[in-house]
């Protein structure tokens, strides 16, 4: 299965090269890769990590990316450069686009086009791995825009979330909780149905998992949860130490103490 492969070529009409400008675009485009990883695998996180695999220093300047894969990837994740690539033409030729095809994908596109408009690149090119060009026009951002906001105010997806219990309401055929996030402590109303309002309570401050279909508006914000599926979790206490690992046989410590290995990571050793 060959590699997902992007070359990238930014040049100026007099043949000088402004790194900033240059930057932006490889920021923008591996942004836009990344998004459309996610569409592709549906997975929360981009599966794919690229590195640079060549480098014309001239004018104008190509770089070439490549995707390095975790074993066992799925098969279409070698489609993500020419999907990447499929989707700008269909911006860029108001075509519909792939029903894969998410918001955020769209709105890297959209950054793209932004960016060339921000430094006034008089020359943006991509190639996949057939090398085909594929030249996206001064009006990118634009149409990507229309794009954006031809879509409904609201959209649902399926989705998995965790977080801490709280907040129970049952009152007046309204069921819910709130899911907080452990990191930013934003609540995320969670509807459910009554007859689990017993269950639900008793997980009341309790890390849970839940699964169901997720309301998000135009910017891709996460508005509410029609929770179908829920389970506690084990809280941080419950979890297994690296004693708990040593103990069973797991060695990840190598000869260091659990003290010593623990500190050896937060100074970056």
């Amino acid at each position: 299965m060959s590699a997902p492969e992007l070359t990238i070529q930014v040049g100026e009409a007099d043949g000088r090269i402004d790194v900033g400008v240059f930057v932006d675009v490889v920021r923008t485009t591996l942004k836009a890769l990344q998004s459309m990883d996610r569409d592709l695998t549906g997975g929360r996180q981009p599966a794919l990590k690229w590195r640079i695999v060549n480098v014309k220093m001239e004018s104008p300047l190509e770089l070439t990316v490549q995707a390095d894969a975790p074993p066992g990837r799925p098969a279409h994740l070698a489609d993500v450069s020419a999907e990447f690539l499929r989707t700008a033409e269909c911006i860029d030729r108001d075509d519909p686009l792939p029903p894969h095809v998410s918001r955020a994908t769209t709105r890297a596109i959209e950054e793209i086009g932004r960016a060339m408009m921000r430094n006034g690149t008089s020359r943006l090119a991509f190639a996949g791995a057939d090398g085909r060009p594929v030249v996206p026009s001064p009006g990118m951002a634009a149409k990507a825009r229309r794009v954006l906001h031809s879509r409904p105010k609201f959209y649902t997806a399926e989705t998995e979330l965790r977080g801490r219990l709280g907040q129970v309401t049952v009152y007046a055929g309204k069921s819910e909780f709130q899911l907080f996030d452990p990191v930013t402590a934003k609540g995320t109303p969670c509807h459910f149905g009554r007859e689990h309002a017993e269950a639900v309570g008793a997980l009341i401050t309790h890390r849970i998992k839940v699964v169901g279909t997720a309301k998000y508006n135009r910017n891709d914000e996460l508005l509410s949860i029609q929770v179908r599926e829920y389970e506690p979790l084990k809280e941080d206490n419950e979890l297994p130490t690296i004693d708990d690992l040593h103990s069973i046989g797991i060695n990840i410590t190598g000869d260091q103490s659990s003290d010593e290995f623990i500190r050896g990571l937060r100074d970056g050793e």
